[in-house]
């Protein structure tokens, strides 16, 4: 019986003798050469995704034309992706090391700061992609409301909530992070030296995963409504080819008429509205993909006790698709939106140009 005290106890007491030679276990375990490619890769991700996500809130930030509700949230995701990389990848790469005994790993409440704070930035995200899908939605299928819904400074407070919201949870996951060794019955036991992970497991993972479904879900509804037909009001439904035509036959409305008149705004603004919303899919998509496999893994080992050499192997891949999906977030900007790519050569184009006059003035000096 796995339950017996007396094999608990004879775990807890060896406890310290098994963490002197788990390095020695870990090269049974995963090799040297496995561990060397993934911190290369690590490292390699964890690069590419800071300074795409640096960019990215540099770029929105200092181009007035971005600032509207859509980039706004994008800002908010490209923080919050940027702080799990910051955060996230030297954890990641210490546990595959396992170094357990390094200056860093000895820090007080090394294991509950830094659990606690990967899982409020992925929180963060999620939260944000679900925001910013219903803002999309409201945008397309009740534009009317839209001013009611949402403006700059309710957008800014709501992210700043979305913020605060995500700490709960990741509060709760985070204080179940401990320095622990696993006996020979698959429980956990609390050590002064050991790795990180959960004591207990309840239903953080099965919460996370439930969110991200329900995300995929609700963004394929709004980018169908924006591909395929444009909503009308009362209800109705006027296709794109017949608003396109109408456009271009009609005379110009009035101003007054314009408001009123959902079908009247250009084709390119259909094409922009689109291409927005191709985007949030994409993204979506993204984050749904590289984010179930570390939450299917997870879940196998909590039910199947799975501490098997191919277990060890999955943790750190599955984990660095998360820092997969932060990376190519800012690539997808880059490559859906005209603007952004615009407003990023304009931005970079005249930091060239100041560096240049700072190094002409400094050589006449």
């Amino acid at each position: 019986n796995c339950n017996l005290s007396l094999v608990q106890d004879y775990a807890k007491r060896f406890a310290m003798l098994v963490v002197l030679k788990e390095e020695e276990m870990a090269n049974v375990h995963v090799s040297s050469l496995f561990t060397f490619v993934l911190t290369a890769i690590f490292a390699l991700v964890g690069a590419i995704g800071a300074i795409g996500n640096l960019l990215t809130v540099w770029v929105i930030y200092s181009t007035t034309s971005l600032h509207s509700h859509t980039n706004l949230f994008l800002a908010s995701l490209a923080i919050s992706d940027l702080l799990l990389i910051v955060v996230g990848v030297p954890f990641d790469v210490l546990h595959a090391w396992r170094a357990t005994d390094s200056l860093v790993a000895r820090l007080p409440a090394y294991c509950e700061i830094t659990s606690t704070s990967i899982s409020l930035f992925t929180f963060a995200s999620t939260l944000t992609i679900v925001a910013l899908t219903f803002e999309r939605y409201v945008a397309i299928c009740h534009p009317f409301s839209l001013r009611m819904w949402f403006d700059r400074k309710k957008v800014i407070r709501l992210i700043y909530v979305l913020w605060i919201f995500a700490a709960v949870p990741s509060l709760y996951i985070g204080l179940q992070f401990k320095r622990v060794i696993p006996d020979w019955c698959g429980a956990y036991h609390v050590i002064e030296q050991g790795r990180c992970d959960y004591v207990n497991y309840g239903f953080s993972f099965q919460i996370e995963m439930a969110i991200t479904a329900v995300v995929h879900m609700h963004t394929a509804p709004p980018d169908h409504a924006a591909g395929a037909v444009s909503a009308a009001p009362g209800g109705r439904r006027v296709s794109r080819m017949y608003s396109t035509v109408s456009n271009m036959s009609a005379p110009p409305a009035s101003p007054l008429l314009q408001v009123h008149m959902r079908d009247s705004a250009p084709p390119m603004s259909q094409q922009a509205q689109r291409m927005v919303m191709k985007m949030l899919f994409t993204v979506t998509t993204v984050f749904f993909v590289c984010y179930l496999p570390y939450h299917v893994q997870r879940l196998i080992v909590m039910y199947a006790k799975c501490d098997s050499p191919v277990c060890e192997m999955l943790y750190p891949i599955t984990g660095l698709l998360q820092y997969v999906s932060a990376t190519l977030n800012p690539i997808i900007y880059n490559l859906m939106s005209i603007r952004f790519r615009a407003a990023f050569r304009r931005q970079m184009s005249e930091l060239l140009i100041r560096r240049k006059r700072d190094l002409s003035s400094i050589v006449r000096i």
